[in-house]
């Protein structure tokens, strides 16, 4: 049954505000971050990659077909399909994607938190850390470290707190705002 604002009870969270009924929850809770690394058994000779520069607001620009053997060093985290890139540099750049089809040889920079939801869904999941409240958190944190460029640590996206609604909410809010982006 759909509410209205006026109808939802809400209480108060870390994150603000939240529907009574929802939980939250650490991403690290809900999915696996950077979980598959290129390894000495990886099959392909060519990969397909993906770095920082062509992924944009939710786009990717370009994908590279690079033999194995004279591929970046950055060229180190597997892709599947359903996963969240964010780049971990620059965060205010807006450098993410959500995967919806990876070839089996898609690799992607090490300049990318890859987010792989298990207890949640990964549209909405995507759409939570895609959010303006998410990126601007993660650009203090990236502009307060000591580094040459505003950049964080993967295990940063790994303790963010995410709103965690029933499962069925989290499908339909994800259905909706995929409307829009289609």
């Amino acid at each position: 049954m759909i509410k209205f604002k006026w109808e939802t009870e809400f209480k108060q969270t870390e994150i603000g505000e939240v529907p009574m009924e929802w939980e939250v929850k650490r991403i690290g809770y809900v999915a696996k971050i950077n979980e598959e690394y290129l390894n000495k058994n990886y099959p392909y000779k060519v990969i397909e990659y993906i770095d920082i520069n062509s992924v944009e607001e939710g786009f990717i620009l370009e994908k590279k077909e690079i033999p194995l053997d004279s591929a970046p060093t950055r060229a180190k985290r597997v892709v599947r399909d359903g996963d969240i890139l964010l780049s971990t540099v620059r965060p205010n750049l807006r450098h993410y994607v959500f995967v919806k089809k990876a070839k089996p040889n898609t690799v992607a920079s090490t300049g990318f938190a890859i987010v792989r939801a298990k207890n949640v869904n990964s549209h909405f999941l995507y759409y939570y850390t895609t959010t303006v409240f998410v990126t601007d958190y993660l650009t203090q944190i990236a502009e307060s470290h000591t580094s040459a460029y505003p950049s964080f640590t993967p295990d940063v996206v790994e303790n963010l707190k995410t709103p965690y609604p029933p499962p069925f909410e989290q499908s339909r809010i994800a259905a909706v705002l995929s409307w829009f982006d289609d």
